[in-house]
């Protein structure tokens, strides 16, 4: 997903981020949710 990302970073093109559940029914996989946290 990264080539279509605005908040793409270096880290993005080599680790693979965690999945991560952000809502009911709504999963994200996306360095920044670590981030956010």
């Amino acid at each position: 997903f990264h080539p279509r990302c605005p908040h793409a970073m270096p880290r993005c093109r080599t680790e693979a981020p965690r999945l991560k559940v952000v809502a009911a029914r709504h999963k994200s996989a996306c360095h920044l949710n670590d981030a956010a946290a």
